[in-house]
């Protein structure tokens, strides 16, 4: 299966209160962006797309080496759709891909693994297709990453304003399977997630998870 990826890192960061992007935040001797660009990059064998908003100049600037390639979303204001657009665009020209991964870059403890667990599932899954990542047992405890197969393309396509692809899987469960990712429920939004992620005890309030995909 030939598998693009979407990394969606557009965002204000807002919830960080730093005026900062928190994918340039520290981790293990790299940024948050890089770690989730390299397990992307590992995982699929060729560059991922990176789509950027409120800081590209930033976000390219201090990434001039990583293999990814960036696109500026001019319109993230208008919403995380707008991004997945861009994205989809992109992958829609390569008629060589089989599927769309979309990754977003505050999920610290990504690894290649996990995407390759993903790619696994989708192709042992001839009638699903889309394969999504869940976090616990419970029912709204799952989100990125997400393998989209190229059917459902169109409806990644047509999502408006700050709708994202959750809204696609919540309406497709019967065409969804499910891969275990017990530590997606770590992201960082806040600076108190940051601290938490660099803990051992990984403390999160565990309510229904707020990743804009």
């Amino acid at each position: 299966m030939n598998v693009g990826a979407i990394i969606l890192a557009g965002g204000a960061s807002k919830r960080l209160g730093l005026g900062y992007p928190k994918q340039l935040l520290p981790l293990e001797n790299t940024t948050l962006l890089a770690r989730v660009v390299e397990a992307v990059y590992s995982a699929i064998g060729h560059y991922p797309i990176t789509i950027t908003g409120c800081y590209h100049r930033e976000l390219v600037e201090n990434h001039s080496l990583l293999p990814t390639v960036f696109q500026y979303n001019q319109n993230w204001e208008l919403g995380v759709s707008t991004s997945i657009r861009l994205g989809m665009i992109h992958l829609a020209s390569q008629s060589d891909r089989d599927a769309a991964l979309i990754v977003v870059a505050d999920q610290p403890c990504l690894e290649p693994d996990t995407i390759r667990g993903l790619m696994r599932a989708a192709r042992r899954a001839h009638f699903h297709h889309i394969v999504c990542s869940r976090y616990s047992s419970q029912s709204n405890h799952f989100g990125p990453p997400c393998l989209f197969k190229r059917v459902v393309w169109p409806e990644l396509m047509s999502l408006t304003g700050d709708q994202g692809a959750k809204s696609i899987i919540k309406s497709s469960k019967d065409r969804t399977i499910w891969v275990p990712f017990e530590k997606g429920l770590i992201d960082i939004d806040t600076w108190q997630d940051y601290l938490n992620s660099k803990s051992d005890s990984h403390v999160l309030v565990k309510g229904e998870k707020r990743h804009r995909i």
